[in-house]
């Protein structure tokens, strides 16, 4: 983010430099190679959980649905996520979750016909 002021949001050279910063980020990501694909469900808007299992791993999160959007989310939503990602594993933030935003998810998952597991439990 460049800010939450129009001072910031107009500042030219933070702006390039923030450009730059993701451009480099996207050529590094490009390099990598991901075996695995997995959907996130909980967490917060940056999903903290979900980004360290993916540095620290072979594991790609194609999409994520963070706690504050679970509730509104809906199967066949999540089915095309599934589909155009080929998933094959959901990883919740079990501590991310409420105990009915993690049973939505558990279902999200058996309609999918795939394998969940708790963040804590995947091997990095």
């Amino acid at each position: 983010e460049l800010g939450s002021s129009q001072a910031e949001w107009t500042n030219q050279e933070a702006a390039k430099a923030l450009a730059g910063v993701i451009t480099r980020t996207v050529e590094h990501e490009r390099q990598r190679q991901f075996d695995k694909i997995a959907i996130g469900i909980g967490g917060g808007h940056y999903c903290p959980d979900f980004s360290k299992i993916e540095g620290a791993s072979d594991w790609a999160f194609a999409y994520v649905i963070p706690n504050y959007a679970i509730d509104e989310a809906d199967e066949s939503v999540f089915m095309q996520a599934v589909q155009k990602s080929h998933a094959e594993l959901v990883v919740l933030d079990w501590k991310g979750l409420k105990a009915p935003q993690r049973r939505k998810a558990i279902g999200f998952a058996d309609a999918a016909g795939l394998k969940w597991i708790k963040d804590d439990e995947v091997k990095v």
